[in-house]
């Protein structure tokens, strides 16, 4: 960070979370552009729409804050309405607009600072599908999240790996999808990649992780374009130039894997995920990763893999509240176990059989009418195909605490 944007930290936490949400509204939407978010929020006319650019392009990359709060959630809702959801609560980009514009008062009247460099320039975070996993209200948790905060700002630039490890149905993928998505959390000063590796989806083995975060990779490490599946090597060099080019930039770079034990090709022919992690520590690299404590590590992790030897996150608990979830889905699953010739255990079984989630409603219901049977009701075939998804019973998808 250059001296002139090192003391505007306010500013900087602004530019960060706008970029972050233009980041994602761009994958959303690839042909998303200035122009186009400039006609979204009421701006038109030519000369208009270059001066306009010019100022969101200010923003985004942190020289200058937004002036007229009124315009600056106009570009919020705008980008937000791309996802088809909110990106951050209200209260979070009014509370970032006022800092900014306190500190920017405070200065009284200084020059504003240079266009930073490329180098410089805070990138967005790539948080893969942490929102999907956020629950409306991770009650309980506040000594946890911070906890997980200060850990991490201690560490400074010092490389490891960090491990949350606890059982079934404690909380990690919600604590640790609440800890990314919420600015206040994540140091400002680290730029972050995360994968939630989940069975039955495009992120459950070692080719969707390094086909998920090769590109949030490459450009990290200052690169354009990234190259094809070249292979592991290529691929693992990423992690340590990545690194190199955050603690360039006056940052750290933090890695974050959620579910690792739920990788489909540990312990196949395939390589799995935990393989492909760093096996030296590199500088200015954080590792973290959670997991249960059965599966070990797959046997093609080497013994002396720092993944192996890593710090565990102290003091945390499984929540009460995925405790009653776990408990809620146990209940539903005795039912339909309990339901003897009933439509209920049979589409129970054939899903059972179909460990991909493969079966939807119309496969389960020729396979239950098949067998002489009457046509089952949506529900009896709906509530075990939703129950007996990986990692997704009825009450977990309802509030994803996982």
């Amino acid at each position: 960070m250059d001296d002139e944007t090192a003391d505007r930290p306010a500013l900087r936490n602004l530019s960060r979370l706008l970029a972050g949400l233009h980041a994602e509204a761009k994958r959303a939407d690839p042909n998303l552009s200035y122009t186009k978010i400039g006609i979204a929020v009421g701006i038109h006319g030519e000369k208009e729409l270059g001066s306009w650019k010019t100022k969101l392009g200010s923003w985004l990359q942190g020289r200058t804050a937004p002036s007229d709060r009124d315009e600056f959630l106009r570009v919020v809702e705008a980008l937000e309405k791309k996802l088809g959801r909110r990106w951050a609560p209200k209260r979070t980009w009014l509370d970032a607009f006022a800092k900014a514009q306190a500190e920017r008062s405070s200065r009284k009247g200084g020059r504003p600072p240079s266009r930073p460099s490329s180098r410089t320039a805070p990138p967005p975070p790539f948080l893969h599908t942490a929102r999907d996993w956020c629950p409306a209200d991770l009650a309980g948790r506040e000594q946890d999240l911070e906890r997980l905060t200060s850990l991490l700002r201690a560490r400074s630039v010092t490389p490891g790996y960090l491990t949350l490890v606890a059982p079934p149905w404690a909380g990690k993928t919600a604590f640790l999808a609440t800890w990314l998505t919420a600015p206040s959390h994540v140091p400002d000063d680290t730029d972050v990649v995360a994968f939630f590796v989940r069975q039955g989806t495009t992120a459950q083995n070692a080719q969707d992780f390094e086909g998920t975060i090769r590109g949030p990779l490459t450009q990290l490490a200052g690169r354009k374009t990234a190259s094809g599946r070249e292979g592991k090597a290529p691929f693992t060099s990423l992690y340590a130039k990545a690194a190199e080019e955050s603690v360039a930039r006056g940052r750290k770079l933090l890695l974050v894997i959620d579910g690792l034990d739920e990788d489909t090709g540990a312990g196949t022919a395939a390589p799995s995920i935990a393989s492909l992690l760093p096996q030296r520590l590199i500088t200015g690299l954080t590792v973290l990763v959670s997991m249960r404590p059965y599966p070990p590590l797959p046997s093609d992790v080497p013994a002396g893999h720092p993944v192996r030897d890593a710090e565990q996150i102290p003091e945390f608990r499984p929540s009460p509240t995925a405790i009653a979830l776990r408990d809620t889905a146990f209940q539903e699953l005795k039912r339909l176990f309990d339901d003897v010739g009933g439509p209920g255990r049979e589409a129970l079984g054939f899903l059972t059989l179909a460990t991909r989630g493969g079966l939807g409603y119309q496969d389960l219901a020729r396979l239950i009418s098949s067998g002489n049977r009457i046509e089952p009701l949506p529900y009896d075939v709906e509530a075990p195909r939703r129950c007996t998804t990986p990692h997704a019973t009825c009450a977990e998808r309802s509030t994803s605490q996982t």
